[in-house]
């Protein structure tokens, strides 16, 4: 006969390395935030690009996300958290360091 706690014991060997992503993308999120704010650097490269496509997308409507080379959810997102922060460099940073921790806790739930 097996014991009533068994399960319960796996469950929880189940959910501690689940609980140590979370710490680890916890502190990867904090350590971006802070590098983010303390080495601010120019924009460069796509960034002015992507930048240019969310404001014209909060001024002229979705019609302006549309572009044959850069793909228009980037933008999108950036015009969204836009809106809070008010700042379209902070918005783009914002945005690139969330999808960043995110891809991490994608490919580790992929692969475990």
């Amino acid at each position: 006969m097996m014991p009533m706690n068994e399960p319960l014991i796996k469950i929880e060997k189940r959910l501690r390395p689940d609980l140590w992503i979370v710490f680890i993308l916890f502190g990867a999120l904090v350590l971006r935030l802070f590098l983010a704010q303390r080495f601010r650097t120019a924009i460069s490269f796509d960034e002015a690009h992507y930048l240019r496509l969310a404001a014209s997308f909060l001024q002229n409507g979705p019609f302006a996300l549309l572009h044959p080379y850069w793909s228009p959810f980037y933008p999108l997102m950036i015009a969204v958290f836009k809106l809070p922060f008010g700042n379209f460099e902070t918005a783009g940073r914002l945005v690139s360091i969330i999808s960043g921790c995110l891809v991490v806790a994608l490919v580790y739930r992929m692969t475990r």
